[in-house]
């Protein structure tokens, strides 16, 4: 987005940080406890460019160090551990000795980067090992960390904590990055919502598919869906079914997971799913000197403090082929279709195919041919969207602070994904002081309350009533 002035080097990343992310850190509350003592972090594990960003606005803000620390899916040994009370702790020498093998900075202090030695807020030097050094562990305790960790991120942050966690994985199970409960969020705020003439507009969506259902649904469709991983992201689990062939290669994949979503296809005005609310389709960019039209999207990215929202970003992306104006047999139907940048390489690093990257400040994004008008529904839709998802992370928390396992297994029926879930174990890792019973997150199964049960009903009561024709849940 344009900055307002172009000295401001930090741009959305201070307009992030100083509204949202300080006021909190700065209230000393978090999830109804007092926020521990400790360092400051930015957990990771794509992107370490822009993670590395909010890493060191955060120090130029709070004048402090900020540890930028990786934090990956099935890390052997991980500098990272959550303690039974809900605190985060890393092991800054061991997080900068990897950062030393990567060549990525670790410790942020203002304007500075540093990869090998860091000063401890009480003014003491700290040395770390060398890359071929065994580094003894230092456990340090964090109060607040900025999350940019995005592949399954429940599998290694529970969903409360005391240290304060800046985009919690709560959010994401409630449906930032869980398609599956997320249509389910925005069935019932439209409901809330019907007498005011607002709603959040989503494609037809049927979630909780099985497997071996989804040829009926799609055939259902016309032919013509999209299948999706509800719990992946950066356009990974992601599926075009145009034909019987894509079909097919979809159905021969072995998953990881046993539920998904199915989804109306928006194609071109020729090819686009019949839906129960008629045919919708891709108006497209402003044709080239070709005439070739591509599919786009917008992205609008927004924060909320003390003041309500405000919008941090806006950003456009573009397919990699235009729209054909008929279905060929030999295109893969992605490539006009799917917008984002990410891409997964054999090895398990990101990419980013930033050619296809429309900003907001440069003159390619005149050709999406949105007016004021676009910008002003886009950020309604966003900001829909986002209080959608923060009313039922609201309902997943119960009367006694704890997360709703119970309620959220009935709102997301997956046995595999529940398997997933970190829950913090109650005997290991005794801190002296904590109590067994200050776990912030227990297994529902022995801990469900009666409040929970009948909270549980109440939402089902909801959902009943939200959920429009065509859409399919049993919850």
């Amino acid at each position: 987005m344009p900055m307002e002035n172009e000295d401001l080097e930090h741009a959305g990343y201070k307009t992030l940080l100083e509204k949202a992310f300080l006021p909190v850190l700065n209230s000393g509350k978090w999830n109804g406890e007092k926020i521990p003592e400790g360092i400051l972090a930015v957990l990771y594990d794509k992107n370490p460019m822009e993670a590395s960003g909010y890493a060191a606005a955060l120090a130029d803000l709070t004048g402090e160090q900020v540890y930028l620390t990786p934090c990956y899916a099935d890390e052997p040994q991980p500098n990272w551990r959550w303690r039974p009370d809900g605190v985060l702790e890393i092991n800054v020498a061991g997080a900068i000795q990897k950062a030393q093998k990567e060549e990525v900075p670790i410790v942020m202090t203002g304007a500075r980067v540093s990869r090998t030695s860091s000063s401890s807020s009480e003014g003491k030097q700290e040395s770390f090992p060398s890359k071929s050094e065994v580094p003894e562990p230092q456990w340090r305790q964090v109060r607040a960390a900025i999350r940019y960790v995005t592949q399954r991120p429940w599998t290694r942050i529970p969903p409360l904590t005391r240290t304060m966690i800046f985009n919690p994985v709560l959010a994401c199970l409630a449906g930032g990055r869980n398609k599956a409960v997320g249509a389910k969020a925005y069935d019932l705020h439209n409901a809330a919502l019907a007498s005011t003439g607002l709603s959040i507009l989503t494609p037809e969506t049927i979630w909780d598919v099985a497997k071996p259902e989804i040829p009926l649904w799609v055939g259902r469709m016309g032919g013509l869906a999209v299948v999706k991983v509800p719990y992946a992201n950066a356009g990974q689990g992601v599926w075009t079914i145009t034909n019987d062939e894509e079909l097919k290669e979809f159905m021969a994949i072995e998953q990881r997971y046993d539920r998904f979503i199915v989804q109306a296809l928006i194609g071109n005005n020729g090819w686009s799913s019949q839906s129960v609310s008629g045919r919708l389709y891709h108006v497209g960019t402003i044709p080239t000197s070709k005439g070739n039209i591509y599919a786009s999207d917008l992205r609008m990215m927004v924060g909320s403090g003390a003041g309500g929202f405000f919008p941090v970003a806006i950003y456009a992306r573009r397919a990699k082929l235009p729209l054909a104006e008929q279905l060929e047999s030999g295109i893969h139907s992605w490539d006009m279709l799917g917008t984002n940048l990410s891409y997964k390489n054999p090895d398990g690093s990101w990419g980013t195919e930033t050619d296809r990257l429309l900003l907001m400040d440069s003159r390619d994004f005149n050709r999406l041919g949105v007016g004021v008008d676009d910008l002003i529904e886009a950020y309604m839709q966003t900001i829909l969207a986002v209080t959608a998802i923060d009313r039922l992370c609201g309902k997943l928390i119960t009367p006694k602070g704890n997360f709703g396992l119970k309620l959220f297994g009935s709102l997301n029926p997956d046995t595999k994904l529940l398997d997933e879930l970190y829950t913090l174990p109650l005997h290991s890792l005794p801190v002296e002081g904590i109590s067994e019973t200050s776990c912030l997150v227990k297994r529902a199964a022995d801990h469900a309350t009666e409040q929970e049960d009948a909270l549980a009903q109440e939402l089902q009561l909801e959902v009943t009533v939200a959920a429009p024709r065509g859409k399919r849940g049993r919850i």
